[in-house]
């Protein structure tokens, strides 16, 4: 028998948001202002799993930007 535990997700805050997104001080100044000014706008907010959904199931801790930069298995176009 599978016993599965209920968890409460929550979605990151302004906070965790901004830190997935690392350091902005290299991009232009018209990228930091996009990605800093209202950031909670910015980003389509998680929508809440249902109780079978996989982030009411599971604890994720979630994913920063340069993590995802590290995949050694990126999406390369191959013609245009």
């Amino acid at each position: 028998m599978i016993t599965i535990a209920n968890m409460t997700f929550l979605p990151p805050t302004e906070e965790q948001i901004a830190e997935a997104l690392g350091d902005t001080t290299q991009l232009a100044a018209d990228i930091q202002k996009a990605l800093t000014n209202g950031i909670n706008e910015s980003f389509e907010s998680i929508p809440e799993p249902d109780y079978w959904g996989w982030l009411n199931q599971r604890k994720e801790c979630g994913q920063t930007f340069n993590s995802f930069e590290q995949i050694a298995s990126k999406a390369i176009p191959h013609s245009t």
